[in-house]
């Protein structure tokens, strides 16, 4: 389908502007990537199960993506289509500790309305950047804690645009994935259960855990989070560590002194910047380890 009528079908199903040639380094939270054709943010879960219904029937490439926090955009682009679901973000908390949460809300915005309702069990997931979406679709965690010890149930596109309905049992969770992210399905909505929590404590164990993010964590540099899984046992930070690995630089691209599972944007990176380092990392704790250290991040684009 020619480029212009691809646009036009698209504005026909959002209500939200066409972004065309948009550069992906303003969606991604390593502030690196090339242009997508197209990028939408569709407004409701109909929405955009109308655009992917309308994307799978024309054979178009797309991917959906949430806050842009686990992703490596790659320096051409992306030959298709961009969703973005930030916009689809409503959330509603019920008396009895329910949470129905739409998937482009972020889990720091979400862990802070609960605080008002004075629920507790979000507490460990302030200081992830991503959105409930992404969150479920990869089983995000932190602090012993993952998305699957809250989950109830998950709302999910399917590529006909169908809105398929699954329980958290059925959803295959395991470390870093689940079957949203093995099959061709996207979350558009999630149940959680929550407890009742005391305002003040739940209030200290956010300070806190938000105190052990930035003393750990280089938030004063664009990144992505963990860029590889841990292996069974131990974590990859201290493998890359005591690989020699810490420090090294390519481009505008550094693995960080602070902590060596991130690789942080000082500041006009590429993604082959952070492509060398990730080859060079992996190359270096083999050798030292014989473990091969499997990508945390997600690769989007040519």
């Amino acid at each position: 389908m020619e480029k212009q009528k691809i646009k036009k079908e698209l504005a026909k199903r959002v209500s939200t502007p066409v972004l065309e040639d948009e550069p992906l380094s303003r969606h991604t939270t390593w502030k690196i990537g090339g242009p997508a054709d197209f990028l939408i943010e569709p407004r409701s879960i109909e929405e955009l199960s109308e655009v992917i219904h309308f994307l799978k029937v024309n054979s178009l490439n797309f991917r959906v993506i949430g806050n842009g926090s686990n992703i490596l955009a790659l320096d051409k682009g992306f030959r298709g289509v961009i969703i973005k679901t930030k916009k689809i973000n409503k959330v509603e908390f019920c008396p009895d500790g329910k949470v129905f949460a739409e998937a482009g809300i972020l889990l720091p915005a979400l862990t802070a309305k609960a605080l008002l309702f004075e629920f507790s069990g979000f507490e460990e997931f302030v200081g992830i950047p991503g959105t409930v979406g992404g969150a479920v679709r990869q089983n995000a965690g932190a602090h012993e804690k993952e998305i699957k010890d809250v989950v109830k149930k998950i709302w999910a596109v399917n590529e006909k645009g169908g809105i398929l309905e699954f329980l958290a049992a059925d959803c295959n969770f395991n470390y870093r994935t689940s079957r949203f992210k093995e099959e061709r399905l996207w979350v558009v909505k999630a149940e959680f259960s929550l407890r009742p929590g005391n305002k003040e404590e739940i209030l200290e164990k956010i300070r806190n855990y938000r105190q052990k993010r930035k003393a750990s964590q280089p938030l004063e540099y664009h990144n992505a989070g963990s860029v590889f899984k841990n292996p069974a046992g131990i974590p990859a930070w201290r493998l890359i560590q005591e690989a020699g690995a810490q420090g090294l630089k390519k481009g505008g691209a550094v693995v960080s002194k602070k902590h060596a599972n991130f690789i942080v944007n000082t500041g006009g990176a590429t993604a082959q910047d952070v492509l060398y380092l990730i080859n060079k990392i992996q190359e270096m704790v083999w050798n030292k380890f014989s473990i091969k250290l499997l990508l945390e991040v997600e690769i989007l684009g040519e």
